[in-house]
């Protein structure tokens, strides 16, 4: 899907945008937020106000959705990746996933909490998935990893993260939006299970150009609102690790952790006389000491106030500017 960021439509009023410049190398990159009407503050290159004018002007619901507020707080949500998990999972992190750049893999949504036994008449909610770096990176620095990124793309439409177009898809989530180019959001209902295919374009060792550094860990990260809510507050958050291979990398990656498995147990097992004649033992014996998981549950984050980091280069703004897309209410409300 070609990048398509909508920033207002014929019918809402023009609304002030804001944007930073910061240069690094030859590329200038650019990152929006959207603003209420009566309050500036620094961009920041988050969704902070962007879903509280999206959710309250673009998709609001009509009357009957006055009527009736999503149960939030009885909500609880599972995503699941149907890729195959690390099997040296770290304690108290949340789970690590081997993906192939390129390549799609399903996303699984759906709603478990106490709201699953009703089915009401309006329960859509908005998520949004995105890829950003772990916790430990800030946002100074995710940024300049993805303006290094983008710098050396063959093209300046290339994006960090994509959704297929596949049918089993799109009957189940609708208002798809490419809000940045590491980020998309859709819309689907709760009462029905979701289903979404992701393909990441960038390797864990994309971010620096020193030969043999180790990839930088990123997350894929799923952030759920109400639809008829007005808060940009998300009602849940959950992330997955991944480290991101070239060429079929992920199944290497995972056959190399089996073969290190293996000889490790092998060392911790005390030695048994063979038995014979024992079709059973052999067949035991045979099999892996752990079966490879393809599906991984994200995991939920507490924390529901820090913004994630959305990444819109200077060349996909500058072409909204020209194209009328973009407005300003006046001179002062651009910085850079």
């Amino acid at each position: 899907m070609s990048p398509s960021v909508t920033y207002r439509t014929d019918s809402e009023e023009p609304r002030g945008v804001i944007f930073e410049q910061a240069h690094y190398g030859a590329h200038i990159s650019q990152h929006t937020d959207y603003l209420k009407d009566d309050q500036r503050s620094t961009p920041d290159s988050t969704y902070n106000e962007s879903f509280k004018e999206t959710i309250s002007d673009k998709y609001r619901p009509s009357s009957v959705a006055d009527d009736f507020m999503y149960d939030q707080t009885a909500s609880t949500f599972q995503y699941t990746l149907e890729a195959t998990k690390s099997l040296r999972q770290k304690q108290g992190e949340g789970p690590m996933t081997y993906l192939n750049k390129g390549q799609f893999y399903a996303v699984t949504l759906s709603e478990t909490g106490s709201n699953k036994c009703f089915r009401h008449p309006i329960s859509k909610v908005r998520s949004v998935i995105m890829v950003v770096f772990s916790e430990d990176k800030n946002r100074d620095e995710q940024l300049k990893y993805w303006k290094y990124w983008h710098s050396r793309q063959h093209t300046a439409k290339q994006r960090v993260l994509d959704i297929a177009d596949y049918k089993e898809s799109f009957n189940t989530i609708g208002n798809i939006e490419e809000i940045a180019y590491n980020a998309v959001s859709f819309t689907w209902d709760v009462n029905e299970e979701a289903k979404i295919f992701i393909t990441v374009n960038c390797l864990s060792t994309d971010f620096s150009s020193q030969k043999g550094v180790k990839g930088l860990p990123l997350m894929i990260q799923i952030d759920t609102y109400s639809y008829n809510n007005r808060s940009n507050r998300p009602i849940h958050r959950a992330y997955c690790q991944i480290k991101v291979f070239c060429d079929k990398g992920a199944e290497r990656k995972i056959r190399d952790e089996e073969r290190k498995q293996n000889r490790k147990k092998g060392k911790t097992q005390p030695s048994q006389t063979p038995c014979t004649n024992n079709s059973s033992d052999s067949k035991l014996s045979a099999l892996p000491l752990q079966k490879k998981s393809d599906i991984t549950f994200f995991k939920t984050m507490s924390d529901l106030d820090s913004q994630p980091v959305l990444f819109i280069p200077d060349v996909h703004f500058g072409n909204l500017q020209r194209s009328g897309q973009v407005f300003y209410n006046t001179e002062d409300d651009i910085e850079g």
